[in-house]
C-alpha cells in the first residue's frame, strides 16, 4: 500500500462561512438553518437550528464536515442538513478520492495542531490555510478499513463515555431535587419574593451587567498582576478566586464601562450561554466583569445567607424561570436586568436558609468526589479516543 502525500484542497472543496447582516436572523423558522461557530455543535453531528435567515450567504450541504476557523480553531462537527453558514465556520466537502469519514478522522487528529495567523493556538484560520492542510492519503480500501476500525473501537469507548456522562448528569439532578424538595416542604406562599422586591426592601444591591456593548479586556491588555478580570467561562466550577481569572491593569480598568464586583457577590451568566452561576471568592479590593456577567451582592445578611442565594440561583425553580423569559437576540440568548428583577426568589426566614445551607453543603463532598472521578474518566476516555486515532493513522502512513 503507497499513501500519497495531499493538500487539503486536491480531496475536498472549502467553502468559507460569510454571515447575513443581524437584521436577517430570525427564530421563528422563516428560511434556511443558520450557524455561526462551535457553539451550536452537538458531539459529533449539529444540534437542531436555534436561528433562521432569508438571506442566504454561504450553503453547507448535509455530510459536510464544518470546521471552526475562530476561537476555538479546529473544531470540528458534521451538517445533518442543508445550512447557512457564518463566518466562524468553513465547509470542507470531500470528492470521490476520499471517504467522508476517514477525512472526518484525519482533520480530527490535525485539528489539535492547528494554527491561526499569528501561530497561536485559537486564533484564526482562513480559507487558503485550510485548503493548504497537507496529510498522507492511502488507497481507498485502505480508508475504509481504517473507517472500520476506528468506528469499533470509537464505539466502545463512547458507550463508556456515555455512561460516565450520564452519572455526572444524575450528580446535578439529585443536587436539584434536594432543594427542590426543600423548597416544596418548607417555603410558604409568603417567602416568595421577586427581585424587585429584594432591591426594593435592600436585601440585595441592584444587580449590575456591565452596560453592553461597551468595550471591555482584550487579550492584548492583561498583565501578570492587577485589577481581576472574570470572564462568563469562569463561572462553570461554581466558585471564582483569582487563580481561575485574567488580570488587567489599573490603568486599564479605569477606561472600561463595565461591571464591578466585590468578594462573596453571586454572579451568573445572562447573555450566551445564560444560568452559569458561581460565588466570587475573591480578596481583591474589586474586580471587573466581563459584560456578559451580573452580580448580586447581599446587603441585609440577617434576611439573606448568601450561599442559600448561590445554591438558590442553581435551583431547577430559578434556572426554569430563566429559560423561559429569556430573548433571542440575533444568535445568542439573553436576559437584560429588567427581565432579571421580574424572576421570582423563594427566600424563607434566615434560620431555614442557614439549615437547607447546612443540608446541601454537608452532602456536597461526596457528589463533589463523584462528580471530580467521572470527569477524570471522560479525560482519560478522551485521550485514549486520540491515542487510538494517531496510531491506526501513523501505522497506516508508515506502511
Amino acid at each position: 500500500m503507497i499513501s500519497s502525500l495531499v493538500k487539503l484542497k486536491d480531496v475536498a472543496t472549502v467553502i468559507a462561512g460569510q454571515s447575513p447582516a443581524g437584521k436577517n436572523y430570525n427564530n421563528n423558522g422563516e428560511g434556511m438553518p443558520f450557524y455561526q461557530g462551535k457553539k451550536d455543535y452537538g458531539d459529533k453531528f449539529l444540534n437542531p437550528p436555534k436561528v433562521w435567515t432569508k438571506s442566504i450567504t454561504k450553503v453547507a450541504i448535509q455530510g459536510d464536515i464544518l470546521l471552526s476557523v475562530r476561537a476555538p480553531v479546529g473544531a470540528l462537527n458534521i451538517a445533518t442538513q442543508e445550512i447557512c453558514i457564518g463566518r466562524g465556520l468553513a465547509a470542507i466537502r470531500g470528492n470521490e478520492e476520499i471517504n467522508k469519514d476517514y477525512l472526518f478522522y484525519v482533520l480530527s487528529q490535525i485539528s489539535k495542531e492547528l494554527r491561526g495567523n499569528t501561530g497561536a493556538i485559537f486564533n484564526s484560520i482562513n480559507k487558503t490555510q485550510i485548503e493548504n492542510i497537507e496529510f498522507l492519503l492511502p488507497s481507498l480500501a485502505e480508508q475504509e478499513r481504517i473507517v472500520t476500525k476506528l468506528d469499533a473501537a470509537f464505539a466502545e469507548i463512547d458507550r463508556a463515555i456515555e455512561a460516565a456522562s450520564i452519572q455526572i448528569n444524575n450528580i446535578d439532578m439529585l443536587r436539584q431535587r434536594m432543594l427542590n424538595g426543600w423548597i416544596e416542604n418548607n417555603a410558604n406562599v409568603e417567602d416568595y419574593y421577586t427581585v424587585q422586591d429584594c432591591i426594593n426592601n435592600e436585601w440585595f444591591k441592584p444587580p449590575f451587567d456591565g452596560n453592553h456593548g461597551e468595550i471591555h479586556p482584550k487579550a492584548s491588555d492583561y498583565t501578570a498582576t492587577g485589577v481581576p478580570f472574570i470572564m462568563a467561562k469562569d463561572l462553570s466550577k461554581g466558585d471564582v478566586n483569582l487563580t481561575d481569572c485574567k488580570f488587567i491593569s489599573q490603568e486599564q480598568a479605569a477606561s472600561l464601562r463595565v461591571g464591578f464586583a466585590e468578594n462573596d457577590d453571586v454572579l451568573f451568566t445572562h447573555k450566551g450561554t445564560i444560568g452559569e452561576v458561581a460565588l466570587l471568592k475573591c480578596e481583591a479590593d474589586f474586580v471587573i466583569l466581563t459584560p456578559q456577567v451580573t452580580a448580586y451582592r447581599v446587603i441585609d445578611e440577617t434576611r439573606v445567607d448568601r450561599i442559600f442565594l448561590y445554591y438558590l440561583f442553581k435551583s431547577a425553580f430559578f434556572q426554569n424561570q430563566i429559560q423561559q423569559i429569556a430573548g433571542i437576540g440575533t444568535t445568542r440568548a439573553y436576559i437584560g436586568i429588567t427581565r432579571q428583577k421580574q424572576l421570582n426568589l423563594c427566600l424563607p426566614p434566615i434560620g431555614l436558609q442557614q439549615e437547607a445551607v447546612h443540608m446541601l453543603s454537608s452532602s456536597e463532598p461526596h457528589l463533589s468526589a463523584m462528580g471530580i472521578a467521572n470527569t477524570y474518566k471522560l479525560e482519560q476516555l478522551a485521550k485514549l479516543k486520540s491515542a487510538i486515532l494517531a496510531q491506526e493513522l501513523q501505522s497506516s502512513e508508515a506502511a
